[in-house]
C-alpha cells in the first residue's frame, strides 16, 4: 500500500489533486512516479475514474491512445481489462472499446490506493487560500488543511452543478452526487473568470425486456478482453417526429462518440444505438438519446423504438450545468494564468470527450514534473 502518510507529512504535499475522475486520477499516477508526493481529494473515494457520458471510449486514429500510453500506461490497461465488447479489426492503439465502467473504476480505486506516494482523502474543500511564493492551502468542509506548491483543480461538473430533467432541478454534479458550491465562490474571490457550461447525459434502461433478434444487433463488434460475451451493440430506430408529444429532444451529435455514419435518414427514420452497462448487469445506455424531458415521458419515447416497446427507464437522460473557468484563463498546458502552478484541466474546462479529458490531464501532470524538476523529463503534445 501507499507509503505516504498524512500524519508523517504534517499534511504537506508537492502536489493536490482535487478530483478523482479519469483526468485527476491519470494526472496522480503520471507524477507519483517521478517520486512527488500526491493527495487526491474527491466528495466520493468509491468511485475514481468513472465516467459518466456512457461507456464507449473511442480513438479511431490510434494517436490519441499512443500518446497518452507513451507516457501514463494505466488508462490503456484498464481500457483492455474492463473491454466488453470491442469493434473487429483495430490496430494496436485504434479501437471503439465498450467497457465495464464500474470495474474500470474499481480498478482505479485499487490503483490509486497501491502506489506509492499517492494519498486519498475523501471530503469537499471549501476554500483555497494562495499564499507567499506559490504555496497553496486547501481546506476541508471539516477543517483539516493541507499545503503544497502545486494544486490540479479537476472535479469535472461538479462546481456549482445543477442536474436537470423536466421540471426536477437538483443540486448535482452527477445524479445522485452532491455539488460543490463554496469552492468556486471562493476561487471566483481571486478573480478567476468562470461561465456556465452544459453537459449532456444520456439515457440508460433495464434491458431484460429488450426484444432481441437479428435485425437489431450489430455485428461489427466482437467480445472483449473478458472472453465471450452473450451482449451485443443495438442499433434501433423509430419513425415518429420528434416534436409530437411537445417533446423536447436534444441530441448530441458528437463525432468521437457516435459511430453511426447517419442517425437521420432521407425518410425521417431517427437511429439509436445501445451499449450494455457489464456482462453482469441487464443495464443498456442509449448512446445518442439526449433528453431534456421528464422520466416518464423518456420512457414513453424509448417505448416507440423497435424492440424497446417494454424495457423499462433506469436512469434518466438529463442535463448538468455547472460553472467552468474560460478558456482565455488558462495557457496551452491548462495552467492559470493569474497563478501559476494551479491548473484546471478537463471538464472543468468544457472537456467531453473521454481521450480529451486524459489527455488534458496528462499535459497539466507533464508540466508539474517539469517545473519540479526545473528541466524537461517529459514531454507530450
Amino acid at each position: 500500500m501507499a507509503n505516504v502518510s498524512r500524519e508523517t507529512r504534517n499534511n504537506k504535499y508537492n502536489v493536490i489533486i482535487i478530483g478523482a475522475g479519469i483526468c485527476g486520477s491519470e494526472a496522480a499516477a503520471l507524477i507519483s512516479r517521478y517520486n512527488l508526493s500526491v493527495l487526491i481529494i474527491n466528495i466520493s473515494m468509491d468511485n475514481p475514474g468513472y465516467i459518466k457520458y456512457g461507456n464507449m471510449i473511442s480513438d479511431k486514429s490510434g494517436k490519441t491512445l499512443d500518446k497518452i500510453n507513451r507516457i501514463e500506461k494505466f488508462f490503456l490497461k484498464n481500457i483492455r481489462k474492463t473491454t466488453i465488447l470491442q469493434k473487429k479489426g483495430e490496430e494496436q492503439y485504434q479501437g471503439i472499446y465498450v467497457i465495464d465502467r464500474k470495474r474500470f473504476s474499481l480498478n482505479y480505486k485499487y490503483y490509486l490506493e497501491s502506489q506509492n506516494n499517492i494519498d486519498t482523502r475523501q471530503g469537499l474543500v471549501q476554500e483555497i487560500k494562495i499564499e507567499k511564493d506559490s504555496n497553496y492551502s486547501v481546506i476541508l468542509n471539516d477543517g483539516e488543511i493541507f499545503k503544497s506548491e502545486f494544486i490540479i483543480i479537476s472535479c469535472g461538473t461538479f462546481l456549482n452543478g445543477m442536474t436537470i430533467f423536466g421540471d426536477t432541478k437538483i443540486k448535482a454534479g452527477r445524479h445522485g452526487e452532491i455539488s460543490s458550491i463554496n469552492l468556486v465562490e471562493n476561487l471566483k474571490k481571486y478573480d478567476l473568470r468562470f461561465e456556465r457550461k452544459t453537459a449532456l447525459i444520456p439515457a440508460c434502461i433495464d434491458g431484460k425486456n429488450i426484444n432481441i433478434n437479428e435485425k437489431i444487433i450489430n455485428k461489427e463488434y466482437i467480445s472483449g478482453a473478458k472472453g465471450f460475451c452473450d451482449k451485443h451493440v443495438i442499433n434501433t430506430f423509430i419513425r415518429e417526429n420528434l416534436s409530437e408529444n411537445n417533446m423536447n429532444i436534444k441530441y448530441e451529435i458528437n463525432l468521437n462518440r457516435v459511430f453511426s455514419e447517419r442517425k437521420t435518414t432521407g425518410n425521417g427514420i431517427q437511429y439509436f444505438t445501445l451499449y450494455p452497462e457489464s456482462t453482469e448487469t441487464n443495464e443498456y445506455n442509449i448512446e445518442n438519446f439526449i433528453c431534456t424531458e421528464t422520466e416518464p415521458l423518456q420512457e414513453e419515447y424509448i417505448n416507440k423504438m423497435y424492440c424497446l416497446e417494454e424495457v423499462i427507464l433506469a436512469r434518466p437522460s438529463y442535463i448538468i450545468k455547472h460553472d467552468g473557468i474560460k478558456s482565455n484563463e488558462l495557457t496551452d498546458t491548462f495552467e492559470s494564468k493569474r497563478f501559476k502552478n494551479i491548473f484546471f484541466p478537463g471538464e472543468i474546462n468544457g472537456a467531453r470527450d473521454y481521450l480529451k479529458i486524459v489527455h488534458q490531464g496528462i499535459l497539466s501532470g507533464v508540466e508539474i514534473v517539469n517545473k519540479f524538476y526545473k528541466k524537461k523529463l517529459l514531454n507530450i503534445k
